[in-house]
């Protein structure tokens, strides 16, 4: 695109049209390329990586059939409030060894066998995926063009393989919301596709999909499938666990759910299930056996401990609030790097009351923390919260409502209630 930002930092912008497949597009950028390996960061990724030289040596040392790199994605969804997943997929690879195929969820193909590229891993890179976001998906359109590709994709699959050209056309008829759909092209599309790991993917989506329709006999059937067509227990652990929680067994979700809460796993196709997929159902679980002091307990240690907010914001409340402690030890340890998300979260996802009370009990901890160290941050995290309490205010109770009034003309900001 001319114009790009990056022009004026130094790099070569090469000008392209779409031709409606993202496998093409990058090929087409492939092709301007001139090192001996390449990484594929789309525009919506940043690349992170702490040791670069470790990086290189890693592919200096690499053997000549070595032809491809799995790189792990933190891919964020929703608002962006500790909603998210991590997967692996071909990133680095060695130019004119490989090439794209696919309109859409395009796959890194080896040249000389014509088969999926096989991967190895490289330490120390990650990309960080903001794609997902819903402000993002709203903005592009994502979603209509997703389904649109992807139904081309199943009538002309450039892979070669319906089954898998099936599986993407499911996940994006998903993201559309056309959930009886989507449970037939994922169901149809692992039983068809020639590679394990679409497979697995179809299984897994169709597992989730059919818990958002209650079908609930069909989860249990299609979770059960994925753990025989599993090597690795992680994915299927944590699928069986969703399952029996909405079956009513809260005790078997928390069993199953145990092991990933600290350190994590890793499934097959380097699909990961940390704490951030973990913690959610295991929250709901222990708040189903009556068990809220020990889930706010360990909420609140790994917040304490600055690992982030890993599971929406109204579970976290819900935990506390059923523990029995005020909102005011949630306030102290949330992160407030991204306070405009944060107050998102709350406005949209708790109720008033509680919303206004954990507003409060921030606004009264950025002004400590302003106070003791002089910090800059304050004018735009004020900002928001203000914003935000200004927003609650025609749905508070008169007395609350008025505590917020007075707050807002004393720092001139009485235009936000107009």
């Amino acid at each position: 695109m001319s114009g790009c930002a990056g022009q004026g930092r130094g790099a070569r912008v090469v000008e392209g049209s779409w031709p409606a497949s993202f496998g093409a597009a990058r090929n087409a950028a492939v092709r301007h390329c001139r090192g001996r390996w390449v990484l594929m960061v789309d525009a919506d990724e940043e690349a992170r990586c702490p040791d670069p030289q470790a990086v290189r040596r890693v592919l200096a040392d690499a053997p000549g059939a070595a032809v491809a790199f799995w790189v792990p994605i933190d891919n964020r969804t929703g608002l962006g409030l500790g909603s998210g997943y991590a997967h692996a997929a071909s990133r680095l690879y060695r130019r004119g060894r490989c090439e794209w195929r696919g309109r859409i969820h395009e796959q890194l193909v080896d040249l000389a066998t014509g088969q999926l590229a096989p991967t190895l891993r490289v330490p120390g890179l990650r990309l960080a995926h903001d794609g997902y976001l819903a402000t993002v998906e709203v903005a592009r359109g994502k979603i209509e063009r997703n389904v649109a590709l992807a139904r081309a994709e199943v009538e002309d699959p450039s892979l070669g393989d319906r089954g898998v050209a099936l599986v993407w056309l499911g996940r994006a008829l998903w993201a559309a919301g056309e959930l009886e759909e989507a449970l037939a092209a994922l169901r149809d599309g692992s039983a068809e596709a020639g590679v394990p790991s679409a497979r697995r993917l179809g299984l897994q989506g169709a597992c989730e999909v059919a818990l958002l329709l209650g079908q609930l006999d069909e989860a249990e059937r299609v979770a059960q499938a994925l753990r025989r067509a599993s090597v690795r227990p992680t994915v299927p652990d944590w699928l069986e666990a969703r399952v029996a929680l909405v079956a009513g067994d809260p005790a078997r979700a928390v069993a199953l759910l145990d092991p990933y809460l600290e350190s994590g796993g890793e499934g097959d196709d380097g699909r990961q299930v940390g704490p951030k997929e973990a913690l959610e159902p295991w929250v709901e679980a222990m708040l189903a056996l009556g068990r809220a002091d020990e889930a706010a307990a360990r909420l609140l240690a790994r917040l304490g401990q600055g690992l982030g907010l890993e599971v929406r914001l109204e579970v976290v409340v819900r935990a506390v609030r059923g523990a029995g402690r005020p909102l005011r030890e949630l306030a102290a340890v949330l992160p407030l790097a991204e306070p405009e998300a944060l107050v998102a979260g709350a406005l949209h996802g708790l109720e008033p009351k509680d919303a206004s009370e954990l507003l409060e009990a921030l606004l009264d901890r950025v002004h400590h923390e302003a106070a003791a160290s002089q910090q800059p941050w304050v004018v735009r995290t004020e900002g928001a919260l203000l914003a935000g309490a200004a927003w609650l205010v025609a749905r508070l109770d008169p007395a609350t409502a008025e505590g917020w009034r007075r707050v807002l003309f004393a720092r001139g900001l009485a235009g936000l209630l107009s």
